[in-house]
């Protein structure tokens, strides 16, 4: 939806007078590409917690690695993190324990 938005929307790059103004100068590619394919990267993100940074943490104790292997793999979700005022490796059903 914020790709959208930021096509089309009232707060837009359009509204703004860059592009999109004209018919010709929108890319229709962008209201399918951009968000097909951060879809992507979210399931793809979470493929990769699930299943190797879970895997890397069963089979290591060391903090600084778990976390770096969640911020490396998860970068989204760190940010998401990050601005609900979390830590950037929380993960709110496994704790970095010891």
């Amino acid at each position: 939806m914020y790709s959208l938005q930021f096509e089309i929307g009232p707060i837009s790059e359009a509204s703004i007078g860059n592009v999109g103004l004209r018919p010709e100068t929108t890319g229709w590619v962008d209201y399918a590409v951009t968000p097909t394919g951060a879809f992507g990267l979210v399931i793809a993100e979470d493929a990769l917690d699930r299943f190797l940074v879970e895997w890397a943490e069963r089979h290591t104790t060391n903090r600084v690695w778990r976390a770096s292997l969640r911020l490396i793999f998860n970068p989204t979700r760190a940010m998401s993190n990050t601005a609900t005022g979390h830590l950037p490796w929380y993960r709110p059903d496994r704790a970095l324990s010891w």
